[in-house]
């Protein structure tokens, strides 16, 4: 099992996109759970 950090921070702390942003770059990069 691949072991991967998803941690991340939007814009809600000290990030710089909105939440809806990150997972509009997720699925452009075909990211899949």
């Amino acid at each position: 099992m691949k072991q991967i950090d998803l941690h991340m921070h939007t814009n809600k702390s000290d990030g710089a996109l909105t939440p809806k942003q990150i997972i509009d770059e997720a699925a452009k990069a075909n990211l899949q759970a």
